[in-house]
């Protein structure tokens, strides 16, 4: 990837990256810990009096399913922009585009952990027993972050070569957000006939590898795993044609 990124600059880009949003802030990232605390709890209680779920399993589930819904996001509509408002990187620096990329990914990771440990500490607060399993969410971690690396690699080209992609993503993930079992257990659907929108949703099983060993100890469903690996591949891929193709003409298009 036209040389590939050098650790300690994109993690030093993705840290600058994470102050900048915080800049002037007096609590800092600690905003990110209390927006997702107060969206965990606040929708959780509402959501499981709708669904007559315990509220106790409710919340972490809530708090996890969009820490990674976040992540999803991310990787699709700010990946988008990644290169497409590096212009002046890209023309006044030599660095790398995976460096660009992984500055964002990065930081994102980083966001994405400290939802997740949001959940997870609210649910052991909550009653729920600690158990070594929960490190069973590392693999399919593992393959979440792949997955996002990848998707904003290649939203990253598409982004920079077409300008209306962003505002098109957000419209489609909307619609994703509805069929994807974040808010509500994957079972309501299936249990009305549904289940194809859940089999057939590629975000269910990045939020299922993460959020099921979390809350229960256990390695989620092998199926969410193969489609994880299966879209890596793909999206890999893709970046791979695409960083063929399009590496030396971004420069022109940004």
């Amino acid at each position: 990837m036209d040389g590939f990124a050098h650790t300690s600059l994109w993690i030093y880009l993705g840290n600058q990256y994470i102050e900048s949003r915080f800049r002037r802030s007096a609590l800092g990232p600690l905003w990110f810990v209390i927006n997702a605390l107060a969206f965990s709890v606040i929708a959780g209680m509402i959501w499981s009096a709708i669904f007559g779920t315990d509220v106790r399993e409710f919340i972490p589930m809530i708090g996890i399913g969009f820490a990674i819904w976040g992540f999803i996001m991310a990787c699709f509509i700010e990946g988008s922009g990644i290169l497409a408002t590096s212009g002046n990187f890209i023309k006044q620096m030599s660095i790398s585009h995976s460096t660009l990329i992984l500055r964002v990914v990065y930081a994102q990771i980083v966001y994405l952990v400290i939802g997740c440990a949001v959940g997870y500490i609210a649910s052991v607060v909550l009653g729920r027993p600690t158990s070594i399993g929960s490190l069973l969410f590392l693999p399919g971690f593992f393959l979440v972050a792949l997955a996002g690396f990848f998707t904003a690699t290649v939203m990253s080209y598409f982004g920079a070569r077409y300008r209306d992609l962003s505002h098109g993503l957000g419209a489609a993930l909307q619609v994703l957000f509805v069929a994807t079992p974040i808010i509500y257990p994957a079972e309501i659907l299936i249990k009305k006939g549904y289940g194809l929108a859940v089999y057939l949703n590629p975000f269910h099983a990045w939020i299922e590898v993460i959020r099921v060993p979390l809350m229960k100890g256990v390695l989620a469903d092998p199926v969410n795993y193969v489609s994880l690996v299966i879209y890596c591949v793909v999206a890999g891929l893709i970046a791979w044609l695409q960083i063929g193709r399009w590496s030396s003409k971004v420069v022109f298009w940004v």
